[in-house]
């Protein structure tokens, strides 16, 4: 390694001499400024309109040519078996040292991401303008009793409202992938708050987390209507496409 920051130096103060060479004959000359270019290929030439011995400049080359092969010596230097054995024994006492520690962090840690799910899925499926509380006048049972093609009906008409392109309000694929869109994250979001509600009542820590039996149930009433929503809107498809062929 130290041969490379050598190898560095050597290099580095050596731009720094051409380039002040450079800058102080275009200063006293009238002629063209002197250029240097080093190409860095096996075939390395230099051109300059400095004063640069030909021993110099093979000097040059075999710095350049040598950093490459010193910096892969040394990264297999380091990487060996013997040092990942090290390491891998390393990290295993300092891990056993803080178990205590990384358990309490990880407990934390855990209970902030599932508190937090819990609290955005909330939010998010409560809000009014969600697919799951359309007609939210009528309890689940009453929009069961509903005929299904007046639901329909009524669904097609609301999705084509809500999702309508304005650059293009013929455009009736739109609001519909809009839609099926929109309920599939709907009922992914419920399942999930449905999942994480039951696995922490079934480990009885239900009291130190923001939930309750009712928003499970409030949740789980939401997902229902989700699916059913999704139904309605899946026979329409279903039928709409026969009546296309």
């Amino acid at each position: 390694m130290v041969s490379v920051y050598k190898n560095f130096l050597f290099i580095s103060l050596l731009l720094f001499t051409l380039s002040s060479s450079v800058s102080t004959t275009h200063a006293t000359s009238e002629n063209l400024p002197p250029t240097f270019t080093i190409n860095m290929n096996p075939h390395i030439t230099v051109e300059t309109g400095t004063n640069v011995s030909p021993s110099f400049a093979n000097e040059l080359k075999t710095n350049v040519r040598t950093i490459p092969s010193s910096l892969l010596e040394n990264a297999q230097q380091i990487f060996t078996q013997s040092n990942y054995e090290s390491f891998k024994t390393l990290l295993k006492k300092i891990m056993w040292e803080n178990r205590y520690k990384i358990t309490f962090g990880s407990l934390l840690c855990s209970y902030g991401i599932l508190s937090l799910l819990l609290l955005t899925d909330h939010r998010f499926l409560h809000s009014p303008n969600r697919w799951s509380n359309w007609k939210t006048e009528c309890s689940f049972a009453d929009l069961c009793s509903i005929p299904e093609k007046e639901l329909e009906k009524e669904l097609i008409r609301a999705i084509t409202q809500r999702h309508c392109n304005k650059k293009n309000p013929t455009d009736m694929v739109h609001p519909l992938i809009k839609f099926i869109n929109d309920i599939d994250k709907e009922i992914s979001r419920a399942q999930r708050y449905v999942k994480i509600a039951h696995l922490i009542t079934r480990l009885h820590l239900i009291t130190i987390f923001p939930t309750n039996q009712t928003k499970i149930e409030n949740t789980q009433h939401v997902l229902d209507r989700a699916h059913f929503i999704k139904h309605i809107f899946l026979s329409w498809l279903s039928e709409y496409n026969l009546m296309q062929k």
